[in-house]
């Protein structure tokens, strides 16, 4: 499935440009996959916000293609969606912040 969406990175990391269009979306989900064997993607929290907003914890178990190292991280994405389909995504590092971006305080 392509996102039909624009995603916007945490600052930090190093793909921060903003991400538009379902192509651009697509391409980008493949590059940040590539380094990576095949590995898996965790819904750990899902946290409703406003009608059309919700606030998510992913976790991501993975190996990569050349080292072998195993890695697992976590992140936060704020979902928007219209009309049933995902609108926009906004990764965050932080919980507050992926809350705060759906109209949510801790």
């Amino acid at each position: 499935m392509i996102p039909r969406s624009n995603g916007w990175p945490p600052a930090h990391w190093p793909e921060t440009a903003t991400i538009r269009g379902p192509e651009a979306t697509w391409d980008f989900m493949l590059a940040l996959n590539e380094p990576w064997e095949e590995g898996s993607y965790e819904l750990m929290e899902l946290i409703g916000g406003t009608e059309d907003m919700t606030a998510a914890r992913v976790g991501r178990h993975v190996r990569g293609q050349s080292s072998g190292i195993a890695a697992e991280f976590e992140y936060w994405a704020a979902v928007r969606f219209r009309a049933g389909k995902v609108l926009r995504i906004e990764w965050f590092a932080d919980r507050a912040e992926a809350l705060e971006a759906v109209g949510l305080r801790e």
